[in-house]
């Protein structure tokens, strides 16, 4: 199977109390308590110019619109929808001024790193968690194709990428659940969000009236210490589906420093809880800004 990388950048402090970053996830937030979301009406602009690197039937803007609304019409789901799918020319990627451009023809500063096709970089208020600005960028080196790509074919969907990053423009990290659409490395066509996506897309914009369930416990070695960055997941035990519409999956965290998680955004369910190391593929270098994570115990269930 192809295995395309979806890493993210770290971009150094621009202004007093903002920074231009890859974004927190929605289980283990990057500003202590406060979660990086959008409180104002989010908006963004597409430049639909490309180069021949994009195929396909389907235009880019359709694909942005399509991608975009895997995420706004997630059950549970409420976000701040404010002017989308507008279009424009630019092709300025800056942190601070208040237009949010999804361009196939920019270069970000500092490039791409190793193997990524595509980034999102985005502006988070420190002390609110607000997000203020954010842009998403495809590497013009990498053959998309907008159109439903065959596992035989090179070029990487187009939309399975596209969803990913509006993942991270909405502020979600990576997960290390395989079967998930914010898992860092890119299957060749995965269009729909998974049980880990919804859950922390929802528990980030919770529709009025919805309250996320969760399940909480703390990971300690076998000397009784705490474990930082343990993987754990929830996985249901039984045949129930509570969104016919979202693909059904395991539902992780990530533990504190002090060992301690809640995987937030379950359904009503009886689960298996699992805690493993990120040793590999998914490590704490997929996840922004994360110290070394304690990969020294061994995998469990409970």
């Amino acid at each position: 199977m192809k295995r395309a990388v979806l890493s993210l950048v770290l971009i150094s402090t621009f202004a007093l109390l903002l920074f231009y970053s890859a974004p927190a996830t929605s289980f283990v937030p990057e500003n202590g308590s406060i979660r990086a979301k959008w409180r104002a009406p989010i908006n963004y602009v597409v430049n639909p110019s490309h180069g021949g690197n994009i195929t396909g039937t389907e235009t880019v803007q359709a694909v942005i619109t399509d991608s975009f609304a895997k995420w706004q019409n997630a059950p549970n789901t409420a976000l701040p929808i404010g002017t989308i799918n507008g279009t424009t020319s630019s092709t300025t990627l800056s942190a601070n001024d208040n237009t949010n451009v999804i361009c196939f023809t920019c270069t970000p500063s500092g490039g791409f790193g190793k193997d990524a096709i595509a980034i999102t970089l985005t502006a988070i208020e420190t002390t609110t968690g607000n997000i203020v600005d954010a842009d998403m960028v495809f590497n013009t080196t990498t053959s998309f194709i907008t159109d439903p790509v065959p596992a035989t074919d090179p070029a990487e969907s187009l939309q399975t990428v596209a969803t990913h990053e509006f993942g991270h423009f909405l502020g979600l990290d990576h997960t290390a659940v395989v079967r998930a659409v914010m898992n860092p490395f890119a299957p060749p066509l995965l269009l729909t969000l998974s049980y880990d996506d919804l859950a922390g897309i929802s528990t980030n914009y919770p529709a009025a009236g919805f309250t996320p369930l969760s399940i909480s416990g703390t990971v300690t070695n076998g000397a009784g210490a705490p474990v930082f960055g343990a993987h754990v997941f929830a996985e249901s035990t039984t045949n129930t589906v509570s969104f016919p519409s979202i693909r059904k999956s395991p539902i992780s965290a990530l533990t504190n420093a002090n060992g301690t998680y809640t995987i937030s955004g379950v359904p009503a369910d009886t689960y298996e809880v699992t805690a493993e190391p990120l040793d590999s593929p998914v490590s704490n270098q997929n996840f922004n800004g994360s110290p070394a994570f304690n990969t020294s115990f061994t995998t469990r269930q409970h």
